[in-house]
């Protein structure tokens, strides 16, 4: 099995001019590698289990609501997105939680955590963005009334 990674290592450093890569456990633990003499594979792997960690952290709220970026459609084309993955960012619409997301793909919450972060790595999606909340003058002046009203009633 470690010959078929070991291939495919070498075809990605190949196609991507990559110095090396490893493929990585979530423990932490090289699976396969091909790297450079003098590099550390035990620290490259946990370097990379670090990584992936934080993302896990980074879309680990179920609540998290994302959208498409502005160019996700330019991004989108330079990638193959699998099916799975065009199901999770067809539900990516400003309005579906993370939760939202697993329940209508049908997808487990591992792939849909990792599609999602992949996504938000490459620029195709991005958190939603905070709606501001603008107070009008006429509340803001009704308030300060009502303050200077209490503070002269003292």
């Amino acid at each position: 099995m470690a010959v078929k990674y070991y291939d495919i290592l070498e075809e990605f450093i190949r196609d991507s001019g990559a110095e090396g890569a490893v493929l990585v456990s979530v423990d932490g633990l090289a699976i396969a590698s091909v790297l450079p003499a003098g590099a550390d594979e035990d620290r490259v792997a946990a370097m990379g289990a670090a990584i992936l960690s934080l993302g896990e952290r980074k879309i680990s709220d179920y609540g998290l609501i994302f959208e498409k970026s502005e160019n996700w459609e330019n991004i989108a084309k330079k990638v193959y997105l699998l099916d799975y993955e065009k199901k999770v960012l067809h539900l990516v619409d400003g309005k579906n939680r993370v939760s939202d997301i697993i329940y209508h793909s049908k997808l487990s919450d591992l792939i849909v955590k990792r599609t999602l972060y992949g996504f938000l790595a490459c620029g195709i999606i991005q958190r939603e963005k905070k709606k501001e909340r603008k107070l009008g003058f006429d509340l803001t002046r009704n308030l300060l009334n009502k303050i200077i009203s209490k503070i002269k009633g003292l």
